[in-house]
């Protein structure tokens, strides 16, 4: 049995060096695998469990905290093309209170429920719009306030990311 620290060498050409016990990664330990994926930080029976750093050969990669090799608790995760997210997961998804910033400036701090905004926002863009509201699987659902770049902004219910008229809201027009 594995105990202490040491390193395996699998016949695919993966490689974990770290602590083991009773066989098992458990500790701090680096696994390397052939398909360019790595992981750094902490193990517990054979499974990323604590705070780790994993990449993959893209350039994607997350810091933060696992548990049972599941993405849980805080963490950042930033994608290949730019865009990131900082806040909570729950079992690798995106879930509960967090900031994502697009690779095209775009922005939503807010609730988040299986990878979707879901809840109370605030989304930004780039041209100086927003929004700040209630969102529903990543639409504009409940009340309100969405404000245009030219100083507009109505106020009321959405219903699926639409205006449900503005008979129940008010549209502010600038002075």
């Amino acid at each position: 049995m594995a105990h202490g620290n040491g390193r395996l060498e699998t016949a695919s050409g993966d490689v974990y060096d770290g602590e083991w016990l009773q066989d098992k990664a458990h500790g701090f330990g680096r696994l390397s695998q052939k398909s360019g994926r790595s992981y750094e930080g902490q193990w517990e029976a054979d499974l990323q469990h604590g705070y780790g750093v994993e990449q993959w050969m893209d350039g994607s990669h997350y810091e933060g905290s696992y548990a049972h090799n599941f993405k849980h608790g805080q963490g950042t995760f930033t994608w290949a093309a730019g865009s990131s997210y900082t806040g909570t997961f729950e079992e690798d998804e995106i879930h509960g209170v967090g900031h994502y910033q697009w690779a095209d400036g775009r922005t939503y701090s807010g609730q988040w429920q299986h990878n979707c905004c879901h809840g109370m926002g605030d989304m930004f863009w780039p041209d100086g719009r927003a929004y700040h509201g209630s969102y529903a699987a990543d639409k504009k659902h409940g009340e309100g306030c969405y404000l245009w770049q030219d100083g507009r902004q109505y106020s009321g219910q959405w219903k699926d990311c639409h205006v449900l008229g503005l008979r129940r809201g008010k549209l502010a027009l600038p002075r």
